[in-house]
């Protein structure tokens, strides 16, 4: 399965003013805004990835090649709705199956889709295509204030090892505490590591 977003959150889990005051620049020096700006949605981006969240809302749409589950769990969560359930027909073209053939579980997280008992499978015929169930799911927290205080220290962290570090870092090496820091502050908050 694979996933891409196909709309980002609208905010961001950290703002300009909390970047600046931990990176101890005045509110009124504003030279290197577009920079943080672009620092916090990398760090977000970072912390989505090493927790399996999608931190803010945002539209997602993951795609399966395997015909023949009848429960899809999900990439990203916490699960706000599913918008479809889509299948490549025999022609290749997606088609919409009706909500009514299955169950959301936006209890788990991440959340799942579960075809009903009663339903059967939508794709026939011998012909499979790539992606052949592709799902639209929406994912992550409403508000900035929901969003976990560690996972909001992991990005500062982040911002602030990049902030100092503009050029490229050797690999394999860890350049600072900050780094082991702001995973193992992440770690706290992973879903989906199995």
């Amino acid at each position: 399965m694979s996933y891409k977003i196909t709309s980002g959150p609208t905010t961001e889990p950290v703002t300009l003013t909390e970047a600046k005051l931990w990176l101890k620049i005045h509110e009124d020096v504003s030279d290197d805004d577009e920079l943080i700006r672009g620092l916090i949605a990398t760090s977000r981006t970072w912390a989505e990835r090493g927790t399996g969240q999608a931190l803010l809302t945002q539209t997602v749409q993951e795609v399966w090649d395997n015909l023949y589950t009848r429960c899809f769990e999900f990439s990203l969560g916490p699960l706000v709705s599913v918008t479809s359930f889509e299948y490549r027909n025999a022609s290749g073209v997606y088609t919409t199956w009706a909500s009514t053939n299955y169950t959301i579980d936006d209890v788990s997280n991440p959340g799942r889709l579960a075809v009903n008992n009663t339903s059967t499978l939508p794709y026939s015929g011998s012909t499979i295509y790539p992606n052949m169930i592709r799902i639209t799911y929406v994912a992550g927290k409403t508000t900035p204030a929901e969003v976990d205080a560690n996972i909001k220290t992991a990005m500062l962290l982040q911002i602030r090892l990049m902030y100092d570090n503009r050029e490229d870092m050797p690999l394999g090496k860890e350049t600072s505490i900050f780094a082991r820091t702001a995973w193992n502050l992440l770690s706290i908050s992973r879903t989906n590591l199995l």
